[in-house]
């Protein structure tokens, strides 16, 4: 009887040669496929791809990360100059409209002049003055300070 008759065979010996020969065949154009689409994605067009690896994806991504926060950085920095010129600019503008303090040069019974010909007039005590925008001016010695 031989080796057939103890072995079970559930299919021909053609048909395992075959797909033997058929797995071959995938394989190799397993392979060619591969170097195809690698050739189109070269030229330009567009294949089943292969998935690329990026070794510098890391630190790519760590340096937008970094730039984005320097911009942000450097916008806060702009925006504190910015808070800190109106500060500056507002300092600047109250001392425009800060008292005032001339020095006397004549002096009458109804008023006095300063350096700069500005005339103020005596108030009913005689003691203080009042300048010729209206505001209330006091004598310290010989120096008209305006509130």
């Amino acid at each position: 009887m031989g080796r057939d008759a103890t072995e079970m065979h559930w299919e021909p010996e053609g048909y395992r040669h075959q797909q033997q020969l058929e797995s071959a065949a995938r394989a190799q154009q397993a392979l060619l496929d591969t170097q195809e689409t690698v050739t189109n994605q070269s030229r330009g067009t567009t294949g089943a791809g292969i998935i690329r690896h990026d070794p510098n994806e890391r630190i790519n991504q760590q340096s937008e990360r970094n730039m984005a926060r320097r911009r942000a950085q450097l916008e806060a920095d702009a925006a504190r100059r910015r808070q800190q010129d109106d500060y500056r600019d507002e300092i600047a503008r109250n001392k425009a409209m800060a008292p005032q303090s001339t020095r006397l040069t004549n002096c009458n019974a109804s008023g006095c002049w300063d350096d700069a010909g500005n005339r103020y007039n005596r108030t009913g005590d005689g003691r203080n003055l009042i300048g010729q925008d209206g505001r209330f001016c006091r004598t310290v010695g010989q120096q008209v300070i305006c509130n």
